[in-house]
């Protein structure tokens, strides 16, 4: 049983205060002394803050959190924060510049696209295998690296090996039990057999079709970085003849705008997030990972398609100026970090006490980069064949049909879930009880 999160930090009263309240609150709900969280100040693993909670809700496996000082977790958060920048920076630094590229190897903006596309697809991919690899092994040794072009990639290189030598030197392992300690006994064909199915890419594969809510936020995910894709990548495409720029510079200032916009969003949409649910903590008296999920509505069904609209028609049409797309595109990046927080952190919590979260970030991880493979590459192409007015509805329609379902989630998610769970616990008795079932 994991131990009580301390309490020195309160004065004797509130401390003799929050005894009492165990006892009040034990006997009030009617449950016996097997939870150990005090309630009075219960602290929020993602958080860490201090959150007054008057409700019988156990962190699960709440010891593992405290294995880390402060400093230490604040020295991780730093490192793993700088090492997330790489992927999606590494795609994204080259969209200012593909004309150039283009023009240097005599081919297309398309065809640069597409060749991004592909990068970007097996980058979904990969988690398919480090994410399990992860849950053996441990999380230290999964380390990737980066190779690129020119003046841009030279410094992705240089960024690459800077996150390299952090990691080795400042990050700690941080999982709480390896499965590769479950090998030490087993014969060496036990041990291959076993490393398969832990390892094998079909299980977050097919999380997606036994669990409809990790598909669902697999699908919003997507529709994310699809927008973003599909807005980022023509941009020079797009804007240049609307504005009659003639520089890369120039072109290359609007990606400031949903630059500053994820910018904000890193610093307020986590803390929304947490701010949500533990509002829901208070409400229902305990932590279910749907509730974060409100957080996002707004953002995904409202503020995202209604400024995607906005930056394709003003700019189709040619009306309001350069004022107005560079706010819509503002007030996308802004909304996409509000957004992705609740999502991420989602795919974490679902299945946290199963021992499977880095299978269902992996999973979801999937989906993402496959849809942002196909902005990617159908972004410029659509541009110019539909115009930047309607391919931006269709990114907002994407998006709204993405947040209905990410609602119909937080009300029905939980039961969901059950259901799965019920029908896989049914099986496993069946095949006890029926040995000959299970072996077919």
């Amino acid at each position: 049983m994991s131990e009580s999160p301390k309490s020195d930090h309160l004065p004797p009263v509130e401390h003799e205060a929050s005894k009492q309240l165990h006892v009040d609150l034990e006997k009030a709900f009617g449950v016996e002394k097997q939870w150990t969280v005090d309630l009075a100040t219960f602290p929020d693993h993602l958080s860490h803050d201090l959150v007054p909670v008057l409700s019988p809700h156990k962190e699960p496996n709440a010891a593992q959190y405290d294995r880390f000082s402060s400093r230490r977790k604040i020295v991780i958060t730093a490192v793993l924060s700088y090492v997330c920048i790489l992927p999606p920076s590494s795609s994204t630094s080259i969209l200012p510049a593909i004309p150039e590229v283009a023009a240097e190897y005599g081919s297309t903006g398309s065809i640069i696209g597409i060749s991004n596309a592909l990068y970007m697809l097996f980058m979904g991919l990969s988690p398919l295998f480090c994410g399990s690899l992860t849950q053996i092994y441990g999380r230290w040794p999964v380390i990737v690296t980066y190779k690129s072009w020119r003046v841009i990639f030279w410094l992705q290189s240089a960024l690459a090996g800077a996150a390299t030598l952090l990691i080795f030197f400042l990050l700690p392992e941080t999982i709480p039990h390896k499965r590769s300690s479950e090998l030490q006994d087993d014969a060496p064909r036990e041990k291959l057999m076993k490393i398969w199915g832990w390892v094998n890419p079909a299980r977050p594969f097919l999380l997606l079709f036994r669990y409809p809510n990790i598909l669902i936020v697999a699908i919003a995910s997507a529709s994310l970085v699809f927008n973003m894709y599909s807005l980022l990548t023509p941009i020079r495409y797009v804007l240049n003849p609307r504005f009659h720029l003639d520089s890369p510079m120039q072109s290359g200032l609007f990606y400031v705008a949903p630059g500053c916009g994820y910018l904000l969003g890193c610093l307020l949409g986590g803390r929304w997030a947490d701010r949500v649910v533990k509002k829901w903590i208070r409400k229902s008296g305990t932590r279910v990972p749907e509730d974060r999920l409100r957080s996002c509505l707004a953002s995904l069904g409202i503020v995202l398609p209604v400024s995607m609209l906005v930056y394709g028609w003003s700019v189709d049409r040619a009306v309001g100026g350069v004022p107005v797309p560079v706010l819509a595109m503002f007030v996308q990046g802004v909304a996409q970090l509000f957004s992705f927080p609740s999502l991420n952190t989602y795919c974490i919590d679902v299945m946290q006490s199963k021992g499977r979260s880095a299978e269902v970030v992996a999973s979801n991880y999937m989906v993402r980069y496959l849809f942002t493979a196909v902005g990617s590459a159908v972004a410029l192409p659509a541009v110019q064949g539909i115009g930047v007015g309607w391919f931006s509805t269709i990114s907002a329609g994407f998006l709204s049909c993405s947040a209905l379902l990410v609602w119909a989630t937080v009300i029905w998610g939980k039961d969901w879930r059950a259901k799965v769970d019920e029908k896989k616990d049914q099986r496993k008795s069946e095949r006890k009880t029926c040995p000959r079932l299970g072996a077919q």
